[in-house]
């Protein structure tokens, strides 16, 4: 019996010339090739870290965007709510100060209103003004003098 204990498909002489022994030679590079691909691989990874830093700042300036965004979201509702605040101070200073006025010189009011309805009303033969009596008191003297003019 003659049986063989290997068996290889691939020959392994220098004289072969199959197309997967060539496939399998080692190819040698020129220095001009070396350095056209090294010079392409340069290109290449030049681009792709482009790439990437251009999609790295698109993330970057989005993030910033949305940061932005929020914190005018936040100045807007800050200033909304300092309006109102404002004018809320405002109205109570002004109840304050009308009522300390018409307390101390309720007359002045009174007489402008008067002018008015006089201003108002010229064919008309009387005019009823009703006030406090203390307010009535201090006009009594001025009340002919304005309607006079």
């Amino acid at each position: 019996m003659n049986a063989t204990k290997f068996t290889f498909d691939t020959v392994f002489s220098d004289d072969a010339s199959g197309e997967t022994t060539r496939a399998r030679r080692k190819r040698t590079f020129s220095e001009a090739e070396v350095a056209q691909l090294c010079e392409q691989a340069r290109a290449e990874g030049a681009k792709a870290a482009e790439v990437l830093a251009l999609e790295a700042i698109a993330a970057g300036a989005g993030q910033v965007a949305q940061a932005v965004r929020q914190a005018l979201e936040h100045l807007v509702r800050e200033r909304q709510a300092r309006f109102e605040e404002s004018a809320q101070l405002a109205f109570a200073i002004a109840r304050k100060l009308a009522n300390a006025a018409l307390a101390e010189f309720p007359s002045a009011e009174v007489e402008a209103a008067l002018r008015e309805a006089m201003h108002q009303a010229i064919g008309e033969p009387r005019i009823v003004l009703k006030a406090a009596p203390k307010v009535a008191a201090s006009l009594a003297g001025r009340v002919a003098e304005i309607a006079h003019d």
